[in-house]
């Protein structure tokens, strides 16, 4: 694991922002994520704006395919997203992301509110309510996250979003993931992605009055061939109860996703 700014980041091969849209999929930025940012940004500060189209390209390659889509679907305008782009790079080139909650006091009501809808958040961002894990995910594009206290939950602002897998879920596991799910409807991934959260974190003890709860192991391999066990177990159990189709559509899914990893199920 590397540090970036004293905060702990999962280390990651990638040298930049995404090149392909990665639904339901996030990871954790490293120190090259953060560097690449700041110069392909830079570069879009450079080209002449009667160079649209250019200047457009220039812009989504800083962010990422993941962020651009989720743009597109959120219907920003070209302000919002070049503002939005813009304060990320400047969290990034002041070492604001040691200290995110003190970088989002400091910036205007409109700042805030482009965060607000660059998130998709309903509530207007009120910076007193924010941990560190939900302010470091306010200064993340789309496709990428931090999950700092392992509660399998994504804080973004005061929002919590369950997602699969994992940010440090082992690499032979993520690769399995992206190719079994490849070409796959993505409402198919989203329901693939929610009963493997379910079923990773089914044995997860909260206890709010302590502030304290079990911790998956989500950075060990062998955590994820018990999960698929666990999962064509239940298959399995329940089997009288699904939907048409759904006994084997999950099956096959598993066993595919067993098969890439290497192992049966």
């Amino acid at each position: 694991m590397k540090s970036f700014m004293n905060v702990p980041v999962v280390a990651s091969s990638k040298l930049g922002p995404q090149s392909l849209f990665r639904a339901c999929d996030a990871e954790s930025p490293d120190a090259a994520f953060f560097a690449s940012f700041k110069e392909r940004f830079q570069a879009f500060e450079q080209i002449d704006a009667g160079f649209g189209a250019f200047k457009k390209a220039a812009l989504e390659a800083t962010v990422g395919a993941t962020e651009v889509e989720l743009e597109n679907r959120r219907e920003l305008d070209a302000q919002t997203r070049e503002r939005f782009a813009a304060i990320l790079h400047e969290a990034y080139s002041t070492g604001a992301m040691s200290a995110p909650v003190a970088f989002l006091e400091s910036l205007s009501k409109p700042d805030l509110e482009v965060l607000r809808r660059a998130q998709a958040l309903a509530e207007h961002i009120d910076t007193h309510r924010l941990s560190l894990e939900g302010a470091y995910n306010l200064l993340l594009p789309g496709g990428y996250k931090v999950d700092f206290n392992k509660d399998g939950l994504s804080e973004i602002g005061i929002a919590k979003t369950a997602f699969f897998p994992p940010v440090d879920a082992p690499q032979e596991f993520r690769s399995a993931w992206l190719h079994a799910t490849e070409g796959l409807p993505e409402i198919e991934v989203m329901v693939h992605s929610l009963l493997l959260w379910s079923t990773l974190h089914q044995d997860q003890i909260v206890m709010p009055e302590q502030g304290r709860f079990v911790v998956v192991r989500t950075d060990l391999l062998s955590t994820y061939w018990k999960l698929l066990q666990d999962r064509v177990k239940m298959n399995e159990e329940f089997r009288a109860f699904l939907a048409p189709g759904q006994y084997e559509r999950e099956r096959a899914f598993y066993l595919r996703l067993s098969d890439l990893m290497g192992a049966k199920v």
